[in-house]
């Protein structure tokens, strides 16, 4: 098989990716502002008829349980959250920009990353992990790291498929670890690229860490408890996904190192039982936007 582009070809390429929605763009900005009022970003999204009929399904979703329908973006905004606002906002363009009308693939993929995301999020306040108080912030970063540390997988699935199930395949064969398989035949593996891809998009620097030491969470240095955090929910959504049982799953594939920064104890077990049942009814509701084809930006 030819070898695929080094890096510095995909670099070239992540240049190339398209911009934010322009109005989701000017949400975010808004919602940055110290003072922003629920109304501001509300007439924002209002300004666009696709973006408001989303947020407004989400807020009307059964997840959040309203007893009276939510028919205004200002109302949505209160009750979703600014930041859950843009962790929204950033799922519809990174779904939107992996989305192929037969791709399987991607959709297992993108699946998988949602589902680390909402995990990720969760555990922070299952574990009573430190806020935004000091060098770390897992609160802030611990969505968007789960949600793209496996963007550079998607990134490769969809410009080079042949790629991507090479690698898959070296790694079965020869029994390698996933990042090693990659390195081999790219030159680089999935860590290294959604790492360039979140700097592409100006992200915190310890979600960017984060993404590039998710395999090896100790490697990123005052980043380790949030990468040693995303680390955990791949392998509790991958043990959900097979069945396997929890505990097995954490003993067996999370490593001691990010098993000490966790402070994972039998005692926390239940906690991350809890975290995965609420993963899975979020998810059900996420997946029922997706059918009704109001995920997607138009």
């Amino acid at each position: 098989m030819e070898r695929p582009p080094a890096l510095p070809g995909l670099v070239k390429l992540i240049e190339r990716l398209p911009p934010f929605h322009k109005v989701m763009e000017r949400c975010m900005a808004t919602m940055s502002k110290p003072y922003a009022s629920a109304r501001e970003i509300g007439g924002w999204i209002e300004s666009d008829s696709a973006l408001s009929g989303k947020v407004l399904s989400l807020a009307n979703s059964s997840f959040y349980g309203q007893p009276n329908k939510v028919l205004q973006a200002e109302r949505a905004v209160v009750l979703l959250g600014r930041r859950a606002l843009e962790e929204v906002f950033f799922s519809f363009y990174i779904q939107g920009l992996f989305s192929s009308p037969d791709g399987s693939d991607q959709a297992e993929l993108w699946v998988s990353s949602l589902s680390s995301g909402i995990c990720a999020k969760e555990l922070v306040g299952a574990l009573g992990l430190p806020s935004s108080d000091g060098s770390e912030t897992p609160d802030a970063g611990a969505y968007l790291a789960g949600l793209l540390h496996d963007s550079g997988k998607l990134l490769v699935l969809t410009h080079y498929p042949e790629y991507f199930h090479a690698a898959i395949r070296l790694e079965k064969e020869e029994s390698l670890p996933e990042c090693e398989a990659e390195r081999r035949l790219w030159g680089f593996d999935h860590a290294e690229l959604g790492q360039a891809m979140a700097a592409k998009w100006d992200l915190p620097e310890n979600v960017c860490v984060a993404i590039a030491c998710h395999h090896d969470p100790v490697s990123a240095g005052p980043f380790a408890l949030l990468a040693a955090l995303i680390r955990l929910s791949d392998v509790l959504c991958e043990a959900a996904v097979a069945g396997r049982d929890l505990a097995e799953a954490v003993r067996t594939d999370l490593d001691l190192d990010s098993r000490e920064l966790l402070a994972l104890e039998d005692a926390r077990l239940p906690s991350l039982r809890r975290v995965v049942r609420t993963v899975r009814e979020k998810m059900r509701v996420y997946e029922g936007l997706a059918e009704s084809g109001t995920w997607q930006l138009g």
